[in-house]
């Protein structure tokens, strides 16, 4: 196997973990059977609304397919095959902003998924290929499992199905090519925030302001992870809290993958046509000291229909939980181990 010809193909497959991994399971399908393997392909069922419902494992076994729930055997390596979302697309500079346009040079491979998940998975099969015609005197199993960028959802129902009962088991991961027993947890916290009235008469708040931010776009457990895009919209909008002029809510957008934090937010107010130079004046202000945010501010009329407005408590209610998860990420970042390498 060509593995750089093999990784290229494999990288231009989008497989984002929302949008379902079947067309990368797919890619897999004839490779294993190049090899010689026996293979189980399994839909993974799951109950979350923004997934696809196209989620699939596929297990390739090498040697006694017969699985024993009271015995233990063989060697099971797993990695996943999806992707986190790949953010905003200007972030790819050396694909030329498509991030599916995968290409490698001398050193490195680019493309989504090459640092971690799909690179990840070539090297398990091209290493469980080279013992393919081999006599096994244990099994080997290789799988290839859906939601490793969302709630592990291909691993669970893996272990359920009692397709494997492996006594060994080795996870994909990228680690240097060194071995370890441990790895970055997140918690991820589902809020849902719910009021039965929405206010609809600005009154003589006229004038509309639309205020947008972009970041670079984490993983969850990254050292960094708190600064991101909607973090600074959070920020932006308690700075005019403090201000002289008042402003109401009408939106509030940064919604990212469970495991990825926001790269893009904005949100929307309205405010009095008076204070339309004040405000301009504190956006060219903040702008100018957060430069690292990429603040946009965009400005417009309410119109004769007025608007629709979030009532104070949402403001109130977002503000609190922000705190919240600030006091737990202060409190738990200086927490370390040693066995993560």
């Amino acid at each position: 196997m060509d593995f750089v010809a093999q990784a290229l193909k494999f990288l231009e497959i989008k497989s984002v973990s929302e949008e379902g991994n079947e067309e990368a399971i797919n890619f897999l399908i004839p490779l294993f059977e190049q090899a010689g393997a026996k293979l189980v392909l399994q839909q993974v069922p799951h109950s979350l609304k923004e997934h696809n419902k196209r989620q699939y494992n596929l297990l390739a076994i090498f040697g006694d397919d017969l699985v024993d729930s009271r015995t233990k055997k063989g060697l099971l390596l797993a990695a996943p095959v999806d992707t986190s979302s790949p953010g905003n697309p200007v972030d790819w500079t050396e694909l030329g902003g498509n991030p599916f346009a995968a290409k490698a040079d001398k050193e490195f491979i680019y493309g989504a998924g090459a640092a971690n998940s799909k690179l990840n998975f070539l090297a398990i099969l091209q290493a469980a290929s080279a013992f393919s015609r081999s006599r096994f005197q244990q099994p080997l199993y290789v799988a290839a499992l859906s939601g490793g960028e969302s709630v592990l959802a291909g691993c669970r129902y893996l272990i359920q199905s009692g397709a494997v009962n492996p006594k060994h088991v080795i996870v994909g991961r990228p680690t240097n090519l060194k071995l370890q027993n441990t790895e970055k947890a997140q918690m991820v916290f589902s809020l849902k925030i719910s009021f039965v009235s929405v206010e609809r008469d600005a009154q003589d708040f006229n004038a509309k302001v639309f205020l947008s931010s972009k970041g670079k776009g984490r993983h969850s457990a990254h050292p960094e992870a708190q600064k991101n895009a909607l973090e600074n919209v959070l920020f932006f909008l308690e700075s005019l809290k403090k201000s002289q002029f008042e402003s109401k809510l009408m939106s509030l957008q940064g919604a990212a993958s469970l495991n990825r934090m926001p790269d893009a937010a904005s949100a929307g107010i309205v405010i009095r046509s008076k204070d339309l130079d004040a405000i301009r004046d504190r956006f060219r202000s903040i702008s100018a000291n957060n430069r690292d945010m990429h603040f946009e501010m965009r400005l417009g009329g309410t119109g004769d229909r007025g608007v629709r407005l979030l009532p104070e408590e949402v403001y109130l209610a977002v503000k609190g939980i922000h705190e919240q998860v600030a006091a737990i990420n202060e409190a738990m970042g200086p927490v370390r181990d040693e066995a993560f390498h």
